[in-house]
């Protein structure tokens, strides 16, 4: 393995001045057919664990790499500055429409999946629905809630535009298992069509 440090032009939101090697964190690529990116990643601020996830882009895997905007960042004035997601798994649907999942640490689902939507890859619209949650079945019908679920990220069919599962990780057991400890493992999800 070599280090690659490809540069990072950092934006006004996206900015994270704690390393020169850290600046992109848990990205989550598309490829298009000319080589370019876009991509999600973490990048906003660096106090915060969420630091939310913005849109990168580049002219090929090499770099160098571009910040904008976070995705989902609230319009309105006094709206909460920061969506609070992080771990971005980001894809294009059959119709070529852009889809994130994510880690969500705010509103109604704490410590469970978002999903945001976009036509072109800028503009994004985040969700208030839960896209999992912190509850999970398993085969034999049985309902565990667990603390923490994260990390998200999709196994596709063979055209590579339908989901077929569902990975995450997941910590702590909620019943009788402290909350301070961090052992998760993964969970693999079978999604209906």
């Amino acid at each position: 393995w070599a280090a690659h440090n490809a540069a990072i032009a950092p934006s006004a939101v996206m900015n994270k001045t704690w390393g020169p090697n850290r600046m992109l964190d848990n990205p989550s690529a598309v490829f298009f057919a000319n080589g370019s990116l876009l991509m999600a990643s973490r990048g906003g601020d660096p106090t915060d664990e969420a630091w939310s996830d913005g849109v990168v882009t580049a002219p090929s895997w090499t770099g160098p790499y571009t910040q904008h905007g976070m995705i989902g960042q609230p319009q309105s004035a006094g709206a909460q500055a920061s969506p609070q997601v992080e771990d971005p798994f980001v894809w294009r649907d059959a119709r070529g429409h852009f889809h994130a999942l994510f880690h969500k640490l705010t509103d109604e689902h704490p410590s469970a999946g978002g999903h945001a939507y976009s036509r072109d890859g800028w503009a994004w619209t985040l969700t208030d629905t839960a896209a999992f949650t912190t509850d999970v079945r398993t085969d034999d019908g049985a309902t565990h809630a667990f603390f923490r679920r994260e990390r998200p990220h999709l196994l596709f069919d063979d055209d590579g535009t339908t989901p077929l599962a569902l990975f995450t990780s997941l910590t702590n057991w909620s019943s009788g298992a402290p909350t301070d400890t961090d052992k998760a493992f993964t969970f693999a999800q079978s999604i209906a069509s």
